[in-house]
């Protein structure tokens, strides 16, 4: 199941340090995917949690500041750890894989800096996506990279290179193939051949933003549901909204201040929904109308 993922790395030299140094002041994590068997996982930017049906809390991936996870067609969940070495003045990162069998594998050695070589975006084909320089990029379970869409100056809609993109923050891999992206406040929509369309959605204010997440962070993880539903973690609003095929939103979940949605996902028609204040996270579970606390 694909989950919503981060596109752009932090660029400022403020925000960088504080990513590690202090990880409660960077944006929250969006991570949050859901098993075949019904497990949650999710992030709490220390290490990867997860549920089991019977409400079991289990440490799945310890000491792992990982923002995204993804599950594959074979059930193994992937991450990534970043940190800062403060003698080397330098981030690294590595890409990790949990087996479906629980081993924990290291997918590449550390490197300095962060990582524009691999993606935790990808679809039922393997394919990975990634932002380099507001373009899109595809990258190929056989290591071929093509672009997929961008090179405009500006924000636009267009097939290709004629489109643009303006601020991409994630990205969402949707089961029908299409991406799903956040971009300066907008919400975007990529077909597999290219083409870039501004969805008529209109985003609610982002008045209860707290001081830590910047506003380019406000809109955060993303879902689409059977239906063809789309659904945006609002966590400036607050609240996780649904838009429908007709462009029309409506509140799918409010938070309660201090608490933010950042990360949604669906196994079938139940939704659960990752909320995060400060170092604190909850993860609510919604199906059949009734919202339930789960952590």
């Amino acid at each position: 199941m694909a989950a919503p993922m981060r596109t752009l790395r932090r660029k400022a030299a403020t925000g960088l340090l504080l990513l590690c140094s202090l990880p409660a002041l960077a944006h929250p994590g969006i991570g949050i995917v859901v098993d075949k068997a019904g497990n949650v996982y999710f992030t709490d930017l220390k290490q990867v949690w997860k549920l089991a049906p019977d409400g079991t809390k289990t440490v799945a991936v310890p000491n792992v500041h990982t923002h995204e996870l993804y599950l594959d067609a074979e059930g193994n969940l992937l991450g990534e750890h970043l940190w800062y070495e403060s003698a080397q003045q330098k981030f690294w990162h590595y890409p990790w894989k949990l087996t479906a069998h629980g081993k924990l594998e290291r997918l590449a050695p550390p490197e300095a800096g962060f990582d524009y070589k691999y993606s935790l975006v990808r679809d039922a084909a393997g394919n990975q996506y990634l932002m380099r320089e507001k373009r899109l990029f595809r990258l190929r379970p056989d290591g071929r990279e093509e672009l997929v869409a961008g090179g405009a100056a500006t924000n636009k809609d267009g097939t290709g290179a004629v489109a643009g993109f303006t601020d991409v923050i994630w990205i969402y891999a949707a089961r029908d193939g299409n991406l799903y992206l956040t971009d300066a406040g907008r919400l975007r929509r990529v077909l597999p051949a290219g083409e870039v369309r501004t969805l008529p959605a209109k985003f609610a204010g982002r008045k209860r933003a707290t001081l830590w997440v910047q506003p380019r962070h406000a809109l955060m993880g993303m879902a689409v549901d059977d239906a063809g539903n789309v659904f945006v973690a609002n966590y400036g609003a607050g609240q996780v909204e649904k838009f429908g095929t007709d462009g029309k939103m409506t509140v799918f979940h409010r938070s309660t201040y201090p608490f933010g949605p950042t990360g949604i996902t669906f196994s079938g028609d139940v939704a659960y929904v990752l909320e995060y204040a400060i170092d604190s996270v909850k993860v609510f579970k919604i199906a059949g109308g009734a919202t339930t606390r789960i952590y």
